[in-house]
C-alpha cells in the first residue's frame, strides 16, 4: 500500500476542501486519510478503485456492441478504444445496464451516456477507424462515400444504431487504449483479468461461437472483419 505526504507552506493558502480537490486531479487513485494541523501536513493513503465483479462479468459476457442484428451489413472488430481509467469503464458498464443490458446498444446513445458524444453531434467529426467502414457501408446503401458530409451524416444517424441496417461487433468486450496496455488487473479481483492472455483464452472461444451462432442465424449480406492482430480467430 502506497502513502503519500505533502507540507503546505505559509506562502499557499488553500481551504481545506481545495487541498483535497488539488490533490485529487494530480493523484486521483489517493484519498485523504489524515490532516495534522499543528505541522500542516497531509497525508494521502493509496486507493484502488474497483469495478464490481458481478456487474462486470456480465458485462463481459453479454456486452457484444452497437447496431442491430437484423441489419444487413456487419462489422467486427477486436475491441473498443478506451479504458485509461477505472471511471470511463464503470460508465460503459453503467450505460450499458441503462439501455437494457443487452447484446447491442445505441451507439449513439450509449456515447452520449458516457459523455463522448463528439461524433454524434450536428458539427461532428469523422472517426478515425469508423470512417473507414463508413466508405464501404456508403457503397453498399448508395451515398457518395467520397463527401464527407454524406459520411458524416451516416455517421450521426444511422452507424450502430438500435434501428438501423448494420451491427458493430467486438470480438472483445474490454476497452483499452491499445493492446500493449492492461489495467483490469489493477481494477477487477477477477482471476481471469490478471492479464490480457488470460483473459483472451478465458472468454475467446465463447464469443467466437455466439458471433458465428449469430450469423448463422440472421444471414447478413455482409460480414467485414478489420484487425489483422488477430486474424487467427
Amino acid at each position: 500500500m502506497l502513502f503519500l505526504f505533502f507540507k503546505v507552506t505559509d506562502d499557499l493558502i488553500l481551504t481545506n476542501n481545495q487541498v483535497i480537490l488539488f490533490a485529487y486531479f494530480l493523484f486521483p487513485n489517493y484519498f485523504c486519510i489524515r490532516y495534522c494541523k499543528s505541522e500542516d501536513y497531509w497525508f494521502f493513503q493509496n486507493q484502488k478503485r474497483m469495478l464490481n465483479s458481478t456487474d462486470l462479468q456480465n458485462y463481459i459476457d453479454n456486452f457484444y456492441g452497437y447496431g442491430n442484428f437484423h441489419g444487413d451489413y456487419w462489422f467486427i472488430g477486436i475491441e473498443e478504444d478506451g479504458g485509461k481509467v477505472e471511471r470511463d469503464v464503470q460508465s460503459r458498464i453503467d450505460s450499458w445496464f441503462n439501455l437494457g443490458s443487452i447484446n447491442l446498444i445505441d451507439n449513439g446513445i450509449h456515447h452520449h451516456n458516457i459523455g463522448n458524444d463528439k461524433f454524434f453531434r450536428p458539427n461532428d467529426i469523422l472517426q478515425q477507424i469508423w470512417d473507414k467502414l463508413i466508405v464501404v457501408y456508403a457503397i453498399l446503401i448508395g451515398y457518395n462515400p467520397n463527401l464527407t458530409a454524406d459520411r458524416k451524416e451516416i455517421q450521426r444517424a444511422d452507424w450502430g444504431r438500435i434501428d438501423s441496417n448494420n451491427c458493430l461487433i467486438k470480438l472483445f468486450p474490454l476497452p483499452s487504449p491499445n493492446s500493449n496496455v492492461w489495467n483490469y488487473n489493477n481494477w477487477s479481483s477477477l482471476p481471469f483479468l490478471s492479464n490480457r492472455e488470460i483473459y483472451k483464452i478465458h472468454i475467446v472461444d465463447s464469443r467466437v461461437t455466439f458471433i458465428q451462432d449469430k450469423i448463422a442465424l440472421y444471414s447478413p449480406r455482409l460480414v467485414l472483419m478489420y484487425g489483422d492482430k488477430y486474424i487467427q480467430y
